[in-house]
């Protein structure tokens, strides 16, 4: 991916388009999006720079709520890996902030959802960077910058000096196995990891040195 450009979005319909997303009211259609990650419109649309992992968030998105019985204007979003659509969630609220919907995505699956869907691993929201289609106040790309992101080797210096944060992490991991095996069909338990899990970031953060 460049270093000096933006990838260039649009969800206008052209000939090609790198995506179809399906909004979870199917009545309230699809959006095509088009992504030039090279940030030059007039090149020929590749995957090949997209990172793994990104989102598309529609920040204004009418669609049917059952808990209102009317449509709502809400927010959508939908995780894309390998070109395929993981995850997607409409939320009955709207917001200006498209990586609020991204961190509320990955708290609806914190856990594996019902339905069989895997569970999101939580992002790190400095990490990520927004940008809107050139053609729509409320169509965005977000994804992580990997500029941002620092890599760490897992070799013996690593382990000799790491900080005794690592052991408080490991025993949060092992804390959040127990509670999904003790009380992952209630309700409750939701609430419960989710606590846990922004535990465990922030300590991620902190041995990061990131906060």
């Amino acid at each position: 991916m460049s270093n000096t450009t933006n990838p260039y979005v649009s969800v206008i319909e052209r000939s090609y388009v790198s995506i179809v997303t399906y909004r979870d009211d199917r009545k309230a259609g699809y959006i095509g999006w088009t992504l030039h990650w090279d940030g030059d419109p007039h090149s020929e649309p590749s995957d090949g720079d997209a990172p793994a992992v990104y989102y598309l968030v529609e920040t204004s998105s009418q669609q049917y709520s059952e808990e209102y019985g009317e449509p709502t204007y809400g927010t959508q979003v939908w995780r894309i890996e390998g070109k395929e659509v993981t995850h997607d969630a409409w939320f009955a609220w709207s917001s200006d902030d498209p990586v609020k919907a991204v961190k509320e995505l990955c708290d609806v699956y914190v856990v594996a959802g019902e339905d069989g869907s895997p569970a999101i691993p939580p992002v790190d929201p400095d990490s990520l960077r927004v940008v809107r289609a050139i053609d729509s106040s409320y169509c965005y790309l977000v994804y992580t910058d990997m500029r941002d992101t620092e890599t760490y080797s897992a070799g013996p210096d690593f382990v000799k000096h790491a900080p005794d944060a690592i052991v408080m992490l490991a025993n949060a991991v092992r804390l959040l196995a127990f509670h999904v095996e003790r009380v992952r069909d209630e309700w409750q338990s939701r609430e419960e990891l989710r606590g846990i899990r922004d535990d465990m970031e922030d300590l991620i953060y902190t041995i990061k040195g990131r906060r």
